[in-house]
């Protein structure tokens, strides 16, 4: 790794053989740095970071209508429960690895938790819909 973390949240995105890491803490400070892992080659890259950092947060990849690549991070904890999503769009360079172009993590300000959440479960379910299930 790059930084140094625990309690950090990690999805793989599987057809570039790769994963994201996403925030944790640092043993007293929770993180809003992020990073990309090569699988293939073995070598971390650095990635946008988070809008707020957050320990403890879910987070998981999803394939929208357009055929489109995002990561979303939910709740996790920051001195207080967060409720907050942010998303990202992953947007792979010609040789489809490790080269990701992207902008910057967005705020969903229409799209709230209805109570913050830290390690829960997530999954795309359809085409349009995450679930979020379990958690404290």
């Amino acid at each position: 790794m790059i930084k140094n973390r625990s309690r950090h949240t990690v999805v793989a995105v599987e057809e570039h053989k790769c994963l994201v890491l996403i925030g944790g803490s640092d043993e007293h400070t929770p993180l809003s740095q992020c990073e990309l892992y090569d699988a293939e080659k073995d070598l971390y890259f650095a990635f946008p970071s988070t809008n707020i950092a957050r320990e403890n947060a879910s987070s998981c990849v999803f394939r929208d209508t357009r055929g489109q690549l995002w990561v979303y991070v939910f709740g996790g904890f920051n001195k207080k429960p967060i409720d907050d999503i942010e998303r990202i769009q992953l947007t792979f360079g010609r040789q489809g690895r490790h080269q990701v172009v992207v902008s910057k993590w967005e705020r969903l300000k229409d799209a709230t938790m209805l109570r913050s959440v830290e390690c829960c479960g997530v999954t795309q379910f359809s085409e349009n819909e995450i679930v979020i299930f379990g958690g404290l």
